[in-house]
């Protein structure tokens, strides 16, 4: 009998990458847009 492992909180684990890329995605965009903005209005 082929025992696979224990993968009850894969689910939850997803969920935590995922929502750690969305967060990572939207920090880059903030340096990539906003900040060369705000360079600007201060020089």
């Amino acid at each position: 009998m082929l025992h696979r492992g224990d993968d009850r909180a894969v689910s939850a684990v997803v969920g935590a990458v995922t929502l750690l890329g969305i967060f990572v995605t939207a920090l880059a965009l903030f340096q990539v847009n906003v900040v060369p903005a705000e360079n600007t209005q201060v020089e």
